[in-house]
């Protein structure tokens, strides 16, 4: 296990990225994405991209927090289109990224310069970071199952009814009556709402139901 000054990440994360040939889960650090360094976030997307492009196996595990920033949402729709596939989780804490099982980059807080990363390559000590990584993954929520889980709990025919009048800002008893639905009816699901959206507000809730594309009339972000 070895320990690298930030500014070292892009050429060592590109090293192990171009020596990848199956499988790259990464996981974007949470909410701390929003102090990445660009040029370091910018050229590690591009070998992602490359390599979804090759036909290897990319996963990617978003903090909710962090799916709505600028410099992932585009980047999100790219590798989506490549074949990638997205998750997001509120157990995503740390930024890591795991090679073929081989090796894994590990860092706390923004991708930046002044932030150091650690180098795993032992395989006793990749072996538990890697199945940490799974597991997040196994239980996380893909991007594209959002509106069905969401769904399944509210009523297929009310929920774009309901996340739009979150984002629009209703008081809960207009938004009540607006759906025909009781007070009480309408919290349930405002609750479900940001449950499943990892929301802890109602105004959290419809602004990541818009990024989603789930509130009627817009398209996704990410």
């Amino acid at each position: 296990m070895d320990r690298h000054p930030g500014g070292a990440f892009p050429s060592l994360a590109s090293y192990w990225l171009r020596r990848t040939g199956q499988d790259v889960l990464y996981l974007s650090g949470g909410h701390s994405a929003a102090g990445c360094d660009p040029a370091i976030l910018e050229r590690c997307q591009r070998e992602l991209e490359t390599l979804a492009e090759r036909g290897a196996r990319i996963r990617m595990l978003c903090h909710p927090d962090s799916i709505h920033l600028p410099s992932h949402r585009d980047f999100t729709r790219r590798l989506i289109n490549r074949g990638a596939r997205v998750r997001i989780s509120t157990a995503v804490q740390y930024g890591t990224a795991v090679f073929d099982g081989r090796c894994a980059l590990v860092w706390r807080g923004a991708l930046n310069a002044s932030h150091p990363y650690v180098l795993i390559h032992t395989p006793d000590l990749v072996g538990p970071v890697a199945g940490l990584a799974e597991g997040i993954w196994t239980s996380a929520v893909g991007l594209n199952d959002v509106e069905r889980h969401l769904a399944g709990e509210l009523g297929s025919d009310q929920i774009s009814e309901v996340l739009t009048l979150l984002a629009q800002g209703h008081k809960d008893e207009v938004a009540a009556r607006m759906l025909g639905v009781s007070l009480r009816t309408y919290r349930r699901q405002v609750a479900v709402a940001m449950r499943r959206l990892g929301a802890r507000s109602r105004f959290e809730a419809g602004a990541r139901a818009t990024s989603l594309g789930l509130v009627a009339g817009t398209p996704p972000d990410a």
